[in-house]
């Protein structure tokens, strides 16, 4: 049954409980209200259950453990309260499971380390607490592990270093506390090692360089890591980003064998706090236009609940005549707390014909792009208000399909159309951070 974004309302019938056959229950991106029905549980066939993005209220039921052949969960953005029942754990079937973006409470069930088909397990920016369960370790079909945004305390379980098919793990903005566990460098299939904004101590391991071979994303900045940035990271030959700001015990230089063409380094204060670059641009005096500034302005979206709602901005990415690119990325991201605006600034730093900008967000449907522009010395300004338009893919090779706004997507801004009549040459942009 696929009832997804038809406009669908009112609550969930217990009667549904009924539908004894049914393998497939599709009702996202509706208007539905009410608590998940308990009878839910007692489809034994049901192998997918979605009702994300609606207006639900109350808890996840404990009698869905009941569905033994159920293999997606997806209840994110529901409003769910409460604890995430324990009886999950007992689904031997269960791939994927996103509960992000609710206001689930409580600590995450232990039992989940005995569902042995567990690939995906999304539960940032809930409320949860206590201690990460080390029985996450023994899911050795785990690939990705989100539990970013959260209130959990304690270490990082050196248990985790066993989950040899992870390719993403997101530990940050939480309160963990102690060292990071050398074992987390056993994972050499990791890209993305996110344990930033916590209170992590000690020295940042050396495993990490020789064994992550695969590692692209390590952010480790906003903790309270000691001692020298280990040579061995510049062993990664996968590496680009390296956040290691705001560690203060932090000592030393970068190492020379991090290699800084490759990889975006950022050590010491966080560049973000800086201001705006005002050295002058040296452009084509040939160009009848030219860019001087283009900012990108008060995002606006679906996420804009008081419970860590917010709207983010990766990378942008300008397109020239000749099909050639320019693109500069913000790690990652941007992140803006809802209800304040945000403001990224953008400047050129050489000039050739650029015809279009795209620019990578999460959770935003309309932004407010500002441009200021020069012709023979004379400075114009324009605004254009655009809807996020929400594609996936890479913004350089054309290949597009439609999108979760929830998800990393790219809207495209043709700058000739803006509001202006003088748009007819631009600047590469590039961002000063």
């Amino acid at each position: 049954m696929d009832v997804d974004s038809t406009g669908l309302s009112g609550s969930l019938p217990n009667e549904a409980g009924l539908l004894s056959n049914l393998e497939k229950l599709e009702l996202s991106n509706n208007e539905l209200t009410g608590e998940i029905p308990s009878q839910l549980g007692q489809i034994s066939t049901l192998q997918y259950l979605s009702l994300k993005r609606n207006d639900l209220n109350g808890t996840i039921p404990s009698q869905l453990g009941a569905l033994s052949s159920l293999e997606d969960l997806w209840l994110y953005k529901t409003k769910l309260t409460g604890k995430i029942p324990s009886q999950l754990g007992q689904i031997s079937t269960l791939q994927n499971v996103y509960l992000y973006y609710n206001d689930l409470t409580g600590t995450i069930p232990s039992q989940l380390g005995a569902s042995s088909s567990l690939k995906d397990l999304w539960l940032y920016n809930n409320k949860l607490t206590g201690k990460i369960p080390t029985q996450l370790g023994e899911i050795s079909t785990l690939q990705i592990l989100d539990l970013y945004s959260n209130a959990l305390t304690g270490p990082i379980p050196t248990q985790l270093g066993t989950l040899s098919s992870l390719v993403d793990l997101y530990l940050s903005k939480n309160k963990l506390t102690g060292p990071i566990p050398t074992q987390l460098g056993a994972l050499s299939s990791v890209q993305d090692l996110w344990l930033h904004n916590n209170t992590l101590t000690g020295p940042i391991p050396t495993q990490l360089g020789t064994n992550m071979s695969s590692l692209v994303d390590l952010w480790l900045s906003n903790n309270t890591l000691t001692g020298e940035i280990p040579s061995e990271l510049g062993w990664i030959r996968t590496l680009e980003y390296l956040w290691l700001y705001d560690n203060p015990g932090l000592t030393g230089t970068i190492p020379r064998e991090i290699n800084q063409t490759q990889v975006d380094v950022r050590f010491g204060k966080p560049s973000v706090s800086q201001s705006p670059s005002s050295s002058p641009i040296s452009c084509d005096p040939t160009a009848s236009t030219i860019v001087t500034e283009v900012s990108i302005t008060h995002l606006s979206g679906v996420a804009s609940s008081s419970s860590g709602g917010g709207w983010t901005l990766n990378n942008v990415v300008g397109f020239n005549d000749d099909g050639s690119s320019v693109e500069t990325s913000f790690g990652e991201g941007l992140f803006v707390e809802y209800p304040q605006g945000a403001e990224v600034i953008v400047r050129p730093v050489s000039c050739s014909p650029l015809r279009k900008l795209a620019f990578s967000t999460q959770d935003a449907t309309e932004v407010i792009i500002n441009v200021t522009y020069e012709i023979s010395g004379e400075t114009f300004h324009a605004n254009h208000t655009t809807r996020v338009t929400h594609w996936s893919g890479d913004p350089r090779d054309g290949e597009f399909q439609d999108q979760d706004p929830t998800t990393w997507s790219y809207t495209f801004v043709d700058l000739e159309n803006l509001n202006t009549t003088h748009a007819s040459s631009w600047c590469n942009v590039t961002s000063n951070w």
